[in-house]
């Protein structure tokens, strides 16, 4: 099955954008130029400023600024229309703080932390009271996370203890002293930090310790204050994300459960991607909207605050992304849900009512969309693209009819080089039976006479989907675009195991993480190449960063006679060693699974490795850490196994400025030397 655009398209549109082979030098300026795609596409999108209430709105495109009649979707240019900026609050000549400040709801005061300990501050300087003393370095008071009561008179704060965690050692090489700073950095074969919580009573100057039951790793993630400004709403999950409670905590400290959760795997909503919160805004002073798992796919809930479900709002086989806004006048809820079967990863926004009837649809285009609801919920702008349609904004009304056309992409510096759109294709895994979704990247002289060389890059995390269903298409279509220039057939694939598709296609990787996923890419590769006789599979290198770059490595390791060639950067290696949140909820404690962590090793796999390798990595990068890289060196020599290093001296898991423009020749350089595509037919400059 294909996206829209079709393979004779793309074919097409290549043949006519470019008449000839492209030099070496064009190849390489259209490579880099990839790297930066978005500012290649020009407008297409809008942010409105919403006027009387929604019956206007102005926007800026360029220089240049338009008012909008929400009636009609009339527009017409105006003189700058933001208002001048006021005076500034009043600051303290204080000396910064230690972390962020939050503000107290009148705004008068705010909560710091000055050595490793609360305070509370006057804005204008005139007061600052501590109201905590025992705060240290590794077990310090913090603001992340803090909230204020509605009336400013009782103040939640965490405490997190990160004493006795692994740490980072981060080595300035550039510093002739070479200092280090060492860095908490859990683990999953290691204890991770403690949380705790406690009430503050600011007037009285008191600290109210909130007593929880449950284990002391467990996270905890504030949300806010009831309607009544009573209690405080919190998450609390274990650390194998098998358990998530909505918990309401009273100014003294009193805890009760909302809502309990449990999985025999993991709960989706807290392990696929950023552990955003089930819990979502209160409809009114008596219930709120929680977003659940229940029939194994994403669904919102009507919830009461003392536990009871009130009743389903959504359900079926699709998925509530989250909400956007809840109109109570006209009892609707609107909210984000990949909701057409025809494309699942498709995002679109909906409705329903807050009885649970009237479900609607109220975008078609497929791909992405991003939002803006007027204030008064009769419009909304619709900002919308796909990996093969450039980003346009829509003005419609809140029943989904079309209004105007606001805004258009100018896409002309792309049109230029010949750029054709990635075509989107859905296969089947190495199982014969589960969905794989793909997008393919053709050279700019694409000719099917010639037999190209595959690049694949490679995310295969389950955190997250991948393959572009946006038109700018993000870091790795980027690369994807990139590696296409140079005359690559380049394949992004998402494999069963990957969020966004309910939760028992994500439940294939659940105890196999590191194990299923490179026998679903080979299989995808081979079916594409089934019908195209120009990919040429004896000739496949692979490239990913992070878990991409732990991916490559497995691909190198686990199909060494499929992927020839592969450059893994910032890769993870071991996932005992390894940061413990992307890796617990799916293989569980080391502890309690060590068949599993040794089959996801990289470095007890070293002695399979045939292709050529070739390893980048930034020494301070917090993420995917420098030693893990040098340990998988030292693997590979053991093994007798010869690979390539490229080190960036003081760089992060992003590299910046130069570096990052030496990664991209690096990457350039190696493919091309050790996959070469002058080879088999197809030609190079």
């Amino acid at each position: 099955m294909t996206r829209p655009l079709c393979l004779i398209c793309l074919v097409l549109i290549a043949a006519t954008t470019a008449s000839a082979d492209l030099t070496r030098e064009e190849r390489h300026t259209q490579f880099e130029a990839c790297f930066d795609f978005a500012s290649l596409v020009k407008g297409g999108s809008i942010t409105p400023n919403w006027l009387d209430d929604g019956a206007r709105f102005w926007y800026a495109d360029g220089g240049t600024f338009y008012e909008v009649d929400t009636a009609t979707g009339a527009s017409r240019a105006i003189s700058d229309p933001r208002v001048p900026e006021e005076e500034p609050t009043l600051k303290s000549e204080r000396e910064p703080s230690q972390s962020m400040e939050v503000s107290s709801p009148d705004g008068t005061r705010v909560a710091v932390i000055r050595e490793f300990n609360l305070y509370v501050e006057a804005v204008d300087g005139s007061t600052s009271t501590g109201l905590t003393q025992d705060g240290s370095d590794g077990h310090a008071w913090a603001t992340y996370g803090a909230q204020w009561s509605p009336d400013g008179t009782h103040l939640a704060v965490l405490r997190f203890d990160e004493r006795g965690l692994p740490t980072l050692p981060m080595v300035d090489w550039l510093d002739p002293d070479l200092p280090v700073e060492r860095v908490p950095y859990p683990t999953a074969g290691r204890p991770r930090y403690k949380t705790s919580l406690a009430m503050v009573d600011v007037a009285a100057n008191r600290i109210i310790p909130v007593t929880l039951d449950g284990h002391p790793e467990d996270g905890l993630n504030t949300l806010g204050w009831t309607p009544d400004g009573r209690e405080l709403l919190v998450i609390r999950f274990d650390r194998v994300m098998q358990r998530q409670d909505l918990l309401a905590i009273s100014w003294d400290g009193r805890v009760r459960a909302i809502i309990t959760e449990r999985s025999k795997t993991f709960i989706d909503g807290l392990a696929a991607a950023s552990l955003m919160p089930n819990y979502h805004h209160s409809v009114d002073t008596d219930t709120f909207l929680w977003l659940a798992q229940r029939d194994g796919y994403h669904h919102l809930d009507l919830y009461r605050y003392d536990g009871t479900r009130v009743r389903a709002l959504t359900r079926g086989d699709w998925l509530v992304v989250r909400p956007v806004a809840v109109d109570n006048d006209r009892g609707w809820v609107y909210f984000l849900a990949q909701s057409d079967s025809a494309g699942p990863y498709d995002r679109h926004l909906c409705r329903v009512g807050l009885d649970g009837r009237d479900f609607q649809q109220l975008t078609e285009a497929s791909g992405r969309h991003a939002v803006h609801l007027s204030p008064d919920f009769q419009y909304f702008i619709d900002n919308h693209s796909d990996a093969d349609r450039p980003p346009s904004a829509d003005l419609r009304r809140t029943d989904g009819t079309f209004v105007a056309k606001l805004a258009s992409a100018d896409i002309s510096a792309l049109d230029t080089m010949g750029y054709a759109s990635p075509e989107r294709i859905v296969v089947k895994a190495a199982d014969g039976r589960s969905d794989v979704s793909c997008a393919m990247y053709l050279p700019p002289d694409f000719d099917p006479g010639r037999h190209y060389p595959v690049i694949e890059v490679i995310y295969a995390g389950p955190q997250w989907p991948v393959v572009p269903r946006r038109f700018a298409p993000g870091e790795y279509g980027d690369t994807a675009a990139a590696l296409a220039r140079l005359g690559y057939i380049t394949v992004i694939i998402d494999s069963p195991g990957t969020a966004g598709r309910g939760k028992a296609y994500q439940d294939a990787v659940f105890e196999k993480l590191g194990q299923i996923e490179i026998p679903d890419h080979v299989a995808a590769l081979r079916n594409l190449a089934a019908t195209r006789p120009w990919m040429d599979l004896d000739r496949v290198g692979v490239h990913g960063k992070s878990w991409g770059g732990y991916f490559t490595l497995r691909a190198m390791l686990q199909a060494p006679g499929f992927y020839k060639v592969g450059v893994a950067s910032s890769a993870v290696v071991d996932l005992v060693t390894t940061a413990d949140s992307p890796v617990v909820p799916y293989l569980g404690l080391p502890s309690d699974n060590p068949e599993a962590y040794a089959a996801a090793s990289c470095l007890l796999a070293a002695g399979q490795l045939q292709g050529r390798l070739l390893i980048t990595i930034g020494t301070s990068d917090g993420n995917t850490p420098f030693a893990q890289s040098m340990q998988m060196l030292d693997a590979f020599t053991q093994e007798g196994k010869d690979v390539d290093l490229v080190v960036f001296p003081g760089q992060h898991h992003w590299l910046q400025g130069e570096s990052f423009l030496r990664w991209q020749r690096a990457l350039r350089d190696y493919f091309e030397v050790h996959l070469p595509v002058n080879v088999s037919g197809a030609t190079s400059n």
